[in-house]
Formats: C-alpha cells, structure tokens, sequence
C-alpha cells in the first residue's frame, strides 16, 4: 500500500499541513504512542472532496457549534457561516487554537458548553437523540461523569 503523512508542517505533503497542525497534532498524542503518521495515498482524493458541511442545511435538530478562535484549521468565517445556514444552531466560541479544545482547560470549557446544551434541549425528556438522558461523558483524565 502506497502512504502519505496524516499531518505535517506547512509545505510538506501531509493532508493536513497548515501552520500549527503539525505541532498542534503531536500535544494531543499520548505519551509512547505507537501512532504512526501514515494514511493510504487514497486518502488524498477522499479528505480533498469531503465537505459534510454541504448537507448542513438539510439538518432539522438543534446544533451546538463550538468555535476555536484562534484555530488554525477552521476559519472564524467558515463556522459562521454555516451557523447563518442552520435553521436551529447555537455557537460557542472558545479562545483557543483548534488543537486546544482536546485537552486542558479549553477542553473542560467545551465539555461544559457541550453539558448545558444538551441538558438545554433535552430538558424534562428521559430519552434524548435515542440515548437515556444519563448519558456519560469520557474525560480524557479517565474518569466517567454523567451530565
């Protein structure tokens, strides 16, 4: 199988390349990882052309956006944007780089945004989205909470 680099500096490659991904990329590894930076060079056609966000307008349930401000990845502008195009969106913005929100302090931040959301639109339902309101959230530290 013909491979290419997942993630790299600017410049290089890689299918995500843009400044800040490569560092960004490497803080949320664990430590000894056995990760190794590859993806099948078909990857290349499939991750160019994948844009979800075309069906955006096509969902009906209530959608949270969470928005990193300072993200390297996505921009401000993108996020707004498809936030105009859903009918039924609410939209968090954390100051953070896009790799931030997967750990630390912007990641609880997040979690809680995630938490009162959901709590929001689920309220005085036992099931929500098909799943018992007692759903649990998995922190990264390991430990289970419901919400």
């Amino acid at each position: 199988m013909v491979e290419g680099d997942w993630v790299g500096p600017p410049d290089s490659l890689a299918i995500m390349n843009m400044p800040g991904a490569w560092e960004g990329y490497q803080s949320i590894l664990p430590k000894g990882t056995s990760w190794k930076n590859a993806c099948p060079a078909r990857a290349v056609f499939t991750t160019s052309f994948y844009r979800p966000i075309r069906h955006a307008q096509r969902v009906r349930c209530p959608v949270l956006l969470v928005m990193a401000k300072r993200d390297e990845v996505i921009p401000q502008w993108s996020v707004k944007k498809e936030q105009a195009r859903l009918s039924n969106a609410q939209l968090v913005a954390l100051n953070s780089g896009h790799f931030e929100l997967y750990n630390g302090l912007c990641f609880e931040e997040a979690v809680v945004a995630e938490q009162n959301f959901l709590q929001r639109i689920c309220a005085g339902a036992d099931v929500c989205f098909g799943l018992p309101i007692q759903t649990l959230i998995y922190k990264k530290t390991g430990n289970l909470r419901a919400i």
